[in-house]
């Protein structure tokens, strides 16, 4: 019987053995972590800069509910697990790096360091694709 895994509505950016949805579902990982993992390990795939940009948008809400003490981590991705949905998703060295902060994170400085990782990302990308501004 087909699963929901063996279907892809609008492209393929989503087909690997370990998809994004199953990381953060098996790993109660939140919704705003959820959202900013998606569009880091979509981006090359699908939409751009402006995936990166949405990644960073949701990483900014993220700081600011944890600085105002209204979110805290929840769920956890193990090492093991992280190693393959990035070998499984393509993931480069930056890519994998700010998304085990997402997943892994258990104070501010490290949603800090995501956020510092997607801003130099993104600005690696603009050198590269400076006309696709939006």
């Amino acid at each position: 019987m087909a699963t929901a895994n063996d279907k892809q509505v609008g492209g393929l950016h989503y087909r690997s053995e370990l998809q994004h949805w199953d990381l953060i579902e098996e790993n109660g990982i939140g919704y705003l972590e959820g959202c900013a993992t998606k569009y880091v390990t979509r981006w090359r795939k699908k939409n751009g800069r402006q995936d990166l940009e949405k990644a960073l948008h949701y990483t900014d809400k993220l700081i600011e509910l944890t600085k105002a003490g209204l979110r805290g981590p929840r769920g956890h991705v193990d090492d093991a697990t992280m190693e393959r949905f990035a070998k499984a998703n393509g993931l480069t060295e930056i890519e994998t790096t700010i998304v085990k902060f997402l997943v892994q994170w258990e104070d501010l400085t490290q949603l800090l360091l995501a956020k510092l990782a997607l801003k130099e990302l993104i600005e690696e990308v603009e050198k590269h694709e400076p006309e696709k501004r939006t």
